[in-house]
């Protein structure tokens, strides 16, 4: 038995669902049983139990008790419902020794028979180094105080090793670390993790969170890491969709939205209304769309351009 993790909210489900169902209709052969973690109304709790008979696997929703939560820091990018990383090892069940853990902005497009099976032993995760803006990867390295030999992987998607976790008192770590560099973190348990797991990271290879950044006319991808690139747009076992933009709004314009919204379609979601990501800035959307249609047809990125929609 195989184990998948996700934390969610009632408005996120279907997503949460697509990507449950993408997981399934891909990895056939292995039985998997899948953590949503979150407060559901009732009838997303019915939908999640149709798909529970539809993909003939055991979905488990773990209620959160946010109120216990209230008092730990927020930010710009992470809410209370985001320290549930942190606490997983408890929040699992004791069997669960290791376990993926997913964003719930992801499609599944192939196996991860290759993950589940990646020795973990002496390591406390797994991941894909993180690279939508290599610049901001190098700061978030000195901010941290790493070296750039070390890794700094992408929190879309972990493989943990909780059976280490439970033995080392994890939580305990990450928690101090928390509390006495609050000032230093700005992506919460990506900062949290990548820091107190310092070489005991093991890096996967990137086809497994298939970054947005990698898409445009011009990737935003290391040179050291350009050699796994044509793997990452041609054969990505997993596609992370971290624009601002999502493959639910309207004006996504990813070239995979199409595998997001087939599997969405073979859910209890189906027929999901897209709306446009009002909220963000007009240019903004602009500039990450136009990116991709410059990707699609190979014309030369125009520098100037971009730098008036960045401003």
């Amino acid at each position: 038995m195989y184990y998948v993790s996700m934390i969610s909210s009632n408005e996120y489900a279907p997503h949460a669902g697509t990507l449950i169902y993408s997981i399934a209709r891909n990895n056939k052969d292995i039985e998997i049983e899948y953590f949503v973690l979150g407060n559901y109304k009732p009838d997303t709790i019915q939908k999640f139990s149709q798909l529970e008979k539809l993909i003939n696997a055991k979905i488990n929703l773990i209620a959160i008790d946010e109120e216990e939560l209230k008092n730990y820091p927020t930010g710009n990018w992470w809410g209370v419902i985001t320290y549930c990383r942190l606490f997983l090892d408890k929040l699992l069940p004791e069997y669960v020794d290791k376990v993926i853990n997913y964003d719930v902005d992801i499609v599944c497009n192939g196996s991860l028979k290759e993950v589940f099976d990646t020795d973990l032993d002496g390591f406390v995760y797994a991941g894909c180094e993180d690279m939508a803006l290599p610049e901001n990867a190098i700061d978030n390295k000195v901010r941290l105080g790493l070296d750039q030999s070390d890794a700094y992987v992408n929190g879309g998607f972990y493989f943990f090793n909780l059976k280490y976790w439970r033995e080392n008192n994890m939580g305990k770590v990450f928690l101090t670390f928390l509390t006495e560099n609050l000032d230093k973190i700005k992506c919460l348990e990506q900062d949290i993790f990548n820091y107190t797991c310092r070489g005991k990271i093991k890096r996967l290879p990137l086809k497994f969170n298939s970054l947005s950044g990698y898409f445009y006319e011009l990737p935003m991808i290391k040179d050291e890491f350009k050699d796994q690139l044509n793997d990452c747009i041609y054969n990505p076992v997993i596609i992370h969709f971290t624009d601002a933009v999502k493959p639910w709004h309207t004006l996504n314009l990813h070239p995979y939205k199409y595998l997001y919204r087939e599997n969405l379609n073979h859910t209890p979601w189906k027929g999901l209304k897209f709306r446009p990501r009002a909220e963000r800035p007009f240019l903004h959307a602009i500039n990450m769309n136009v990116q991709f249609l410059l990707h699609y047809s190979r014309i030369s990125r125009n520098e100037r351009f971009f730098i008036r929609l960045k401003k």
